[in-house]
């Protein structure tokens, strides 16, 4: 008995480490893809794309799509879009008013929703961002896998 307790003791930090590692690379993977999909709308239509793409009120596994609509200048899910968001993530776009062709990329998970990844001290969700506007684009982020670093998501 005493060996399944120490055995237990090891392999369960383990385990939580490894999930939300993985958690951790699905955000990351996210944002990647948004970013990419924002700079090809930008070479499209000279604008940077303003608003949300929302899966997390869609239940399961698996991933919805979102389209970019400049005439209404909206985000949609749209089963024919061409951004893949996996569930239950939401990406958020903010371009600059300023310079509109360059903003903000926020990938936020529920607390519950990403294998354990949360923010900092385990009290919501987590999130990770990049600022395309900045000459060196790096990436901000409040989870519990590495704390907050570079400031933040806003």
């Amino acid at each position: 008995m005493a060996i399944m307790a120490i055995l237990a003791v090891v392999a369960i930090p383990t385990y939580n480490k490894y999930r939300v590692n993985a958690g951790y690379s699905v955000l990351e993977s996210n944002l990647k893809e948004a970013e990419t999909w924002a700079e090809s709308i930008v070479a499209d239509n000279d604008r940077f794309p303003n608003g949300v793409c929302d899966s997390s009120s869609y239940s399961g596994t698996g991933s919805v799509k979102c389209s970019y609509s400049y005439d209404n200048d909206s985000i949609s899910v749209d089963a024919g879009g061409d951004l893949k968001v996996d569930i239950p993530l939401k990406i958020t776009f903010t371009r600059d008013a300023t310079k509109q062709v360059c903003g903000k990329i926020v990938v936020t998970c529920p607390k519950e929703g990403c294998y354990g990844l949360r923010n900092h001290d385990d009290s919501g969700d987590a999130s990770i961002c990049i600022d395309t506007c900045q000459s060196v684009s790096y990436i901000k982020e409040d989870t519990n896998l590495h704390g907050v670093v570079h400031g933040g998501c806003p």
